[in-house]
């Protein structure tokens, strides 16, 4: 009696490799239907061909294990979304902060390039506002937009002098202080 699909049956369906197939279900991403108990060979269902090609699209689009698992584990769509947005910013700043490495590796790259300017300043002092918070790192990004929307609540974008920002502390693990 056949118990389902081999696992390179799977993998070959799926467009999957057999080796990312096992870090999946060692990750709890996607467990086999069945695992034999004496050879330890994994057998899928041809049902879960679906969940494989959105875990396989979404790794395409960079999106973390993580965050994969939180996409598939939820049945509400707004949360989905919200889910996929916050990558989507994420790739977004990353694209920015590219560009902008890229326009000044140009710059230096130019044999005629002008040497930048530098000026020392004062500025007068300033109030600042933070909220503070121990969050664990897959949390931040909803951690941060909260507290952001918290922040445009107390002081509206046109009351500030400069613009809105974040951090982590230097040494980062797995539950990272945020300022």
């Amino acid at each position: 009696m056949r118990k389902g699909l081999t696992i390179g049956e799977f993998a070959t369906m799926s467009h999957l490799s057999v080796r990312t197939l096992r870090r999946y279900h060692e990750a709890g991403l996607l467990v086999p239907a069945t695992v034999d108990p004496y050879t330890g060979y994994r057998y899928y269902q041809p049902e879960q061909i679906a969940t494989a090609q959105v875990i396989h699209r979404l790794r395409q689009l960079d999106v973390p294990l993580a965050e994969v698992r939180s996409i598939l584990d939820t049945d509400d769509p707004q949360r989905r979304t919200e889910l996929v947005a916050g990558h989507l910013r994420r790739l977004e700043a990353e694209s920015d902060r590219t560009r902008a490495a890229v326009v000044s590796l140009r710059q230096l790259l130019r044999p005629d390039a002008a040497v930048p300017e530098i000026e020392l300043r004062s500025v007068p002092a300033r109030t600042v506002v933070a909220i503070r918070a121990q969050v664990r790192q897959e949390n931040a990004l909803a951690w941060f937009d909260t507290a952001m929307t918290e922040l445009d609540e107390s002081f509206p974008p046109t009351e500030r002098t400069g613009p809105p920002a974040g951090g982590t502390p230097t040494n980062c693990s797995p539950t990272a202080s945020a300022a």
